[in-house]
């Protein structure tokens, strides 16, 4: 059987309101899970602070107009938004813009004239023409 964590409601307001510790910080000292500070937090009535990441502002017309119309990669235009490549591609997706087929770089490739190789083999060495 586990045993029963006390979580006083004073000393988590304390903790993550006041000193502004997260559940995980919270939940190591108090040798429990972050689930468990979580739960907590809500039945002392304790106000949730927003999640680690804004919520971006990223439009279909302006998704559109980068991705679909300017042709930019999704690197540039996470970059020129200031969010993830997998927000971008998950707003893709999310505003059903289909994806662009990828293109083939050009293959660069030299011409070398025929040599004759030696590949040696045991004490001698062998022609191989080739």
């Amino acid at each position: 059987m586990s045993k029963r964590i006390l979580l006083p409601c004073e000393q988590l307001e304390q903790l993550y309101s006041t000193e502004g510790w997260s559940m995980v910080e919270i939940a190591a000292q108090m040798g429990c899970c972050a689930a468990t500070v979580s739960k907590r937090i809500h039945e002392c009535g304790i106000k949730v602070r927003s999640g680690r990441f804004p919520s971006s502002k990223i439009t279909p017309e302006i998704l559109e107009r980068l991705y679909s119309e300017e042709q930019l990669p999704i690197a540039r235009i996470a970059a020129h938004l200031g969010v993830s490549i997998g927000t971008v591609h998950n707003r893709r997706r999310a505003y059903g813009l289909s994806p662009r087929r990828m293109r083939k770089a050009p293959i660069s490739f030299t011409i070398r004239p025929k040599t004759k190789r030696i590949r040696e083999s045991r004490n001698f060495f062998v022609w191989v023409s080739g």
